[in-house]
């Protein structure tokens, strides 16, 4: 066991957020605490959680250490505060825990349901880094994952979205074909029936992961240009379940549909739980199937899904 983190640069409420046996204390079942009702924290806090939040002596913490989680209940209570100039750092933690540690599996969870939690102010900031082009492909799959549950959510939102998108999405040559993929399956969420034009060079092209929004032909279904009885049913199938029907056609049982997500595409095995989980089923990046060509977080569960504790998982140091 490593040495206890011990930082005296931060001060109560906001210290409070150190002690692990506090905060689980708070915590209603696996959700998150609180933390302006059972700590106090207002905006005056939020320099001394960004702080917190990217404190790489708190990233390369002990498992055991009462501080190991810190900054995930940093970014936790930045997004029930709605801190908005919080949303660049944690957005840069993608390419510094890169840098440092490898591992920022739980930053992939939990960064986009942070997002949402800032609220739909939060949008143009999310547009500005797209448009910027200096996030790691993880960091731009939260932003589009983040504006497209923006834009479910409050649906005033979507034009400008859409626009930005569309900008992204024409860089389709020069992008990873797994964002490619979660910028077609946001602008198909959107009804963005004017970028049908370009979503069908970017199918032509061949660079886009299909798992996301599926082939070209559910692509035309799902904006309601074709009926599904204009195609054969594997042609509405993303390449890899149909792959998987001729290798694997008597385990199909075992195949689930979920809600898509950058990280979690529309048919995978049937999931085991993400905690305690040291050999994850395959996801894009594993065999033949595709991922962001940076660093692919480590044991990944589900990218956004929410609703998580917000544990980091991390080997304990010797």
């Amino acid at each position: 066991m490593g040495t206890p983190y011990r930082n005296q640069s931060y001060t109560a409420p906001v210290s409070q957020l150190l002690d692990a046996e506090v905060c689980e204390d708070k915590s209603p079942g696996r959700g998150w605490p609180n933390y302006v009702r059972d700590f106090g924290l207002t905006v005056e806090h939020g320099p001394e959680l960004i702080q917190m939040m990217g404190d790489l002596q708190l990233w390369n913490a002990d498992l055991d250490d009462p501080a190991f989680d810190a900054p995930v209940r940093a970014w936790q209570a930045l997004a029930q505060l709605q801190y908005l100039d919080a949303i660049e750092p944690l957005l840069n933690l993608f390419r510094v825990l890169e840098e440092d540690t490898g591992e920022y599996d739980v930053l992939c969870e939990e960064a986009p349901d942070v997002l949402v939690r800032m609220g739909p102010e939060s949008l143009p900031i999310l547009q500005t880094q797209l448009i910027k082009g200096e996030l790691p492909d993880w960091g731009e799959l939260t932003v589009i994952d983040a504006m497209k549950r923006l834009g479910v959510k409050f649906p005033d939102t979507q034009a400008g979205s859409v626009e930005i998108l569309r900008q992204q999405l024409e860089a389709y040559e020069d992008n990873d074909e797994a964002v490619n993929g979660w910028l077609v399956h946001t602008l198909v969420t959107f009804q963005a029936v004017d970028a049908v034009p370009l979503i069908e060079a970017v199918y032509a092209h061949g660079n886009i992961d299909d798992m996301f929004a599926g082939p070209w032909p559910k692509v035309q279904v799902d904006l309601g240009l074709k009926q599904e009885s204009d195609f054969e049913s594997d042609e509405l199938l993303p390449e890899i379940t149909r792959r998987l029907q001729e290798e694997m056609g008597g385990m199909l049982p075992f195949f689930s549909s979920v809600e898509p997500s950058p990280t979690q595409p529309a048919v995978t095995l049937n999931a085991t739980p993400k905690q305690g989980n040291p050999n994850p089923p395959p996801k894009f990046g594993d065999g033949f199937l595709s991922a962001p060509k940076s660093a692919k977080p480590k044991g990944m569960g589900g990218f956004g899904q929410g609703g998580s504790a917000g544990k980091k998982k991390k080997k304990k140091k010797k």
